[in-house]
């Protein structure tokens, strides 16, 4: 039997005014052409070839307001929709680093990027002309299902880029939303233990690279050489104490070089020595 708790149903009704933007989505990029003016005064200017934009630091509440009020068409020209907030996910987490953490919810938050169609000052004011979040969707959506009061103190970090080129709209959306993956291990490459292990084979001449980097020796293995034996071992393969105490033993013995490791493990090993 399959468990039901952790499959997530969602809806959408289809109505007149779905059909319509569905329409007007084949021929523009930006669903929402009201005009808006900044909540803040911008921070940034930045002109381009066939762009300007600017940057502000805004209120939660802000989006959240502008993503209650407009719906998935706020986020027309993003690759994807929101996806809801289920519980263990990363729009959880995000919805409740608004409710505790609100005060550091800036520094915690990548910040959302907007395409408008025309940014304009006038009186000290901003005002654009539509726009479309493509970058952060799921930090306005999580914003949007959090209670008023609950993002009274969250502040976001917000790009606007004015353009009427949909070539170059589509690079941006493109662009925005890519990047490296993040794995597993890079989540744990900087914490104490990673570094204890840099310091403790560093006590040896030993390099430990604990992130992954251009350099070759991003991957541990210890090439060990000697007159008796020429044997290969991997950090991944040995508990980290009987790891060092090898070493120490045979160290004057022995000549270390480095080679690529292919699987990034000394942090799991190393616990369950």
């Amino acid at each position: 039997m399959f468990s039901t708790e952790s499959i997530g149903v969602s809806y959408k009704e289809f109505g007149l005014q779905s059909i319509q933007e569905l329409y007007r989505s084949r021929d523009q990029d930006i669903l929402v052409e009201d005009e808006l003016e900044l909540p803040e005064y911008v921070i940034l200017k930045e002109p381009g070839s066939g762009w300007k934009a600017v940057v502000l630091s805004v209120p939660g509440s802000w989006i959240r307001d502008l993503f209650r009020k407009y719906g998935e068409s706020i986020v027309s020209a993003n690759l994807r929709g929101y996806l809801g907030v289920r519980k263990g996910s990363i729009n959880s987490g995000i919805k409740e680093t608004a409710e505790r953490e609100p005060n550091n919810f800036w520094v915690y938050n990548n910040g959302i990027t907007c395409i408008t169609n025309s940014i304009t000052e006038k009186d000290s004011k901003f005002i654009i002309r539509g726009i479309s979040i493509i970058n952060g969707a799921q930090t306005a959506g999580a914003l949007a299902e959090s209670e008023e009061e609950d993002v009274q103190n969250v502040r976001v970090i917000c790009r606007i880029v004015e353009t009427t080129q949909r070539a170059l709209v589509e690079k941006i959306v493109r662009y925005n939303n890519t990047q490296n993956i993040i794995k597993p291990s890079d989540l744990v490459s900087n914490d104490r233990i990673q570094k204890d292990l840099a310091r403790a084979f560093g006590d040896y001449d030993v390099s430990y690279v604990h992130r992954r980097t251009t350099s070759s020796l991003s991957r541990l293995y210890l090439w060990v050489e000697s007159l008796q034996f020429d044997s290969r071992i991997s950090v991944g393969e040995l508990p980290i104490n009987a790891l060092l105490g090898f070493i120490s033993f045979h160290i004057p013995r022995m000549t270390l070089r480095l080679k690529p490791f292919n699987t990034f493990n000394p942090l799991v090993k190393a616990l369950s020595a």
